[in-house]
């Protein structure tokens, strides 16, 4: 069978819509489309950058916490810390 057999057979027949009385009730029942308002649209966006200013600072703060418990030490000064020699004590 080839394409064009087929293309006849499929013309033979005509495809069937719906029945005219469902339009009527299709459209009966719906109400015109409300389109959100412009705050709705953007609701998601804003909450997601607030909540990422939220959880920026809280980590900050958090760093900053652990920060002041590990604060560096200063570097030994080595002349103070080197013991003199002990003739060096007596001579004082």
């Amino acid at each position: 069978m080839k394409d064009e057999d087929l293309e006849a057979l499929l013309r033979a027949y005509r495809p069937l819509g719906p029945p005219p009385e469902l339009r009527a009730r299709v459209v009966a029942g719906a109400k015109t489309p409300r389109r959100p308002s412009f705050a709705l649209e953007w609701l998601p966006t804003a909450a997601a950058l607030m909540f990422t200013l939220l959880f920026y600072w809280l980590s900050a703060n958090q760093l900053e916490i652990i920060a002041a418990h590990f604060e560096p030490v200063p570097p030994i000064d080595q002349a103070s810390v080197v013991a003199l020699p002990p003739e060096a004590d007596s001579n004082r």
